[in-house]
């Protein structure tokens, strides 16, 4: 789907950002240490939380985790931590949570974040969100070309993810539109390897992330 030049519905979002335990998330980079990459993680989804707090069609910021261990600093940015008490996975998961955002406020549109994208800014953030609410059911692929980084539903009924293995494929399957957004680079990387932190550093990420990338300068290469 390219962009839209309809005028886009007035949508207020509800924002779910899943994320895995800090101490454990992001096994594959090969980092000193794991406090290193649990304080990447960390970085990064609060950079990622600031921006998804700051757009002004996002009403509700959830951060939808296995466990509150390790997520205060989140809170205290003014995200809300969910934890499904079903541990049922990563997708069910953020159907619970937009039960509780649909509990709140049924006319809520639902969309769901990946933690890692520490370049995403407003606009694009933004841009992604009036093109969902257009489509109706929409997702961004990632950069790699075959997961997904965003998923986005204008009635929360709707939003039924499919991230985790060749997740592009699936959501296509599911009947979610592919928005095809010029220049929303930061949306589209998420950070999994040594290459993508490389690449992550080119796009400029945010103020957290930068400052620890920088102490860590001599680990990537």
């Amino acid at each position: 789907m390219t962009a839209d030049a309809r005028q886009p519905p007035d949508v207020r979002w509800a924002l779910l950002l899943p994320i895995k335990p800090p101490a454990a998330a992001k096994s594959r980079l090969a980092l000193a240490s794991a406090d290193d990459r649990a304080a990447l993680v960390m970085a990064m989804a609060m950079d990622v939380a600031t921006v998804a707090l700051a757009c002004p069609l996002v009403e509700l910021v959830l951060v939808v985790g296995d466990s509150p261990e390790g997520l205060e600093p989140l809170q205290r940015l003014g995200a809300a931590v969910v934890v499904d008490p079903a541990g049922r996975g990563l997708n069910a998961s953020l159907r619970y949570a937009a039960g509780l955002a649909a509990a709140r406020d049924s006319s809520y549109g639902i969309a769901s974040l990946v933690a890692d994208v520490a370049a995403v800014t407003v606009d694009q953030l933004t841009r992604a969100l009036e093109a969902a609410a257009t489509a109706g059911t929409a997702f961004v692929p990632d950069a790699a070309g075959r997961g997904t980084t965003f998923v986005g539903a204008r009635q929360w009924g709707s939003f039924l993810p499919e991230y985790g293995r060749h997740s592009r494929r699936r959501h296509r399957e599911a009947g979610f539109v592919e928005l095809d957004l010029d220049d929303v680079p930061g949306l589209r990387l998420d950070v999994d390897t040594l290459a993508d932190l490389t690449a992550l550093q080119s796009l400029g990420p945010g103020p957290r992330t930068l400052t620890l990338l920088e102490r860590l300068a001599g680990q990537i290469q």
